[in-house]
């Protein structure tokens, strides 16, 4: 049986109340994510005489927050919500947009682009995390060497170096030139 207006309204108030929280925490998370990463692209993001423009870290709330509280819009959509069995808005819609890194949508990014996006994101919030609680993760970098070529694998481990983390790195080979250029590393 589908809950009545009157069950349905005091966890959509309390969703909403909780929301904001969430968004207060999520902002000041990415208040910490966005300079590490802008810190750190520079450095693995090995270019050759053009600029690789940086990720830019954006908040998508999960509804439409500059048009309206939360409360609103579930009450405008729980009709369709209640037809469909489940919330279509709210926090737990919530997304990261990341502009345009390589100068592209992230829909259109290469597979080695999505790769080091996606180890930037990692080693960016481990330093945030680092800025944080004063303490330093330990990484897992997994597969290395696929997708990316050795100037990029070269910058992310000399990265990881100079910042002292200590990092596993798992993969399926170990190429001669990946040794020959990471020396002092073991392997």
């Amino acid at each position: 049986a589908a809950a009545s207006d009157s069950e349905l309204e005091p966890w959509e108030q309390e969703m909403a109340r909780t929301a904001e929280g969430i968004g207060t925490l999520r902002s000041s998370a990415l208040a910490l994510w966005q300079p590490a990463l802008d810190r750190l692209w520079p450095e693995i993001a090995v270019s050759g005489p053009h600029p690789v423009l940086a990720p830019r870290l954006e908040l998508r709330p999960g509804w439409r927050s500059a048009e309206g509280p939360l409360a609103d819009f579930l009450l405008l959509n729980r009709r369709r919500d209640r037809e469909l069995g489940y919330t279509t808005i709210g926090p737990q819609r919530a997304d990261l947009g990341m502009g345009s890194p390589f100068g592209v949508e992230t829909s259109q990014l290469s597979r080695g682009q999505s790769k080091l996006l996606a180890l930037a994101l990692l080693l960016a919030l481990a330093q945030a995390l680092r800025a944080w609680t004063g303490k330093r993760s330990l990484l897992l970098l997994d597969d290395l060497q696929s997708e990316l070529d050795i100037d990029r694998q070269v910058a992310v481990l000399d990265w990881v170096r100079q910042e002292g983390y200590q990092v596993f790195i798992s993969g399926t080979r170990i190429e001669s030139a990946h040794r020959e250029r990471t020396l002092g590393w073991a392997v």
